[in-house]
């Protein structure tokens, strides 16, 4: 529920080559979730998003694995929140069928990725962190959001640089997060991508779904987070047993074919 083909600025496959390796891993269905950093897009940092042409190739490809695997039109949009308006039209526009709301950066400042970490002070470390979970709470009351993806973002960078936070000390806005996306029955996503790095844990890790558990989230959904076919589906057994160990959470999947 959680992949990226050639129509995201940092993917490289055919959407094609993304149902191949999906069948070959035995998959039921997979879920396309390009990008879209709209905030981005729209102030010129980052490649237009060629929305009509992956919903011209998705459309295609959706016909042609028709009774073999489920195809799934999909998006990850980014920011959303900062540009609510040409969200809304994008979603609108196009229909898709699963919409993943992401954060990659604050406001006016660079994607976490791009951070150095290294030599960060602690307290600004902190102040990010929580600064991102503000503008993650706006983002999850976006009314058109199927799922909320990998809502550790941006310590997957700061643990790898490695610097570390007590996320303890966030449970209170973590918590805030958390009611906006269960009072609306969003699902909080297993992101399985920091199995494949040395950070060697989901985003979020199992002490926060837990938490999410403890909050009454019941809601899950389960995402790779691929970028190329030989990442189709990795991880998601690990996920599906975190939940089994966790218990009481089911997982989604979008109501459409």
């Amino acid at each position: 529920m959680h992949t990226h083909s050639h129509w995201s600025f940092d993917g490289r496959e055919s959407i094609e080559s993304l149902c191949e390796a999906a069948l070959a891993k035995g998959l039921a269905g997979i879920a396309v979730t390009d990008h879209n950093d709209i905030d981005c897009v729209v102030k010129g940092i980052y490649p237009p998003y060629e929305a009509e042409k992956y919903a011209e190739e998705l459309a295609a490809v959706k016909k042609r694995y028709a009774g073999r695997l489920r195809v799934i039109m999909g998006v990850e949009l980014g920011q959303c929140h900062l540009e609510p308006i040409k969200s809304r039209e994008l979603v609108e526009t196009f229909g898709y069928e699963y919409v993943l709301g992401a954060l990659h950066n604050l406001q006016d400042v660079p994607d976490f990725s791009f951070m150095k970490y290294e030599s960060m002070p602690q307290g600004l470390l902190g102040e990010l962190f929580d600064r991102a979970l503000q503008e993650t709470k706006l983002l999850a009351g976006e009314p058109y959001l199927s799922a909320l993806a990998h809502l550790t973002y941006p310590l997957r960078y700061m643990r790898l640089a490695g610097r570390k936070l007590d996320i303890t000390r966030y449970y209170d806005k973590i918590s805030e997060v958390y009611d906006v996306l269960i009072a609306r029955g969003i699902p909080l996503e297993i992101n399985t991508s920091g199995l494949r790095n040395a950070l060697g844990m989901t985003l979020p890790e199992e002490e926060l779904v837990r938490f999410w558990r403890e909050c009454g989230g019941r809601l899950v959904v389960l995402g790779s987070d691929a970028h190329r076919a030989h990442d189709v589906g990795a991880g998601l057994e690990y996920a599906y047993e975190m939940t089994q160990r966790i218990g009481g959470l089911e997982i989604f999947e979008p109501d459409t074919i």
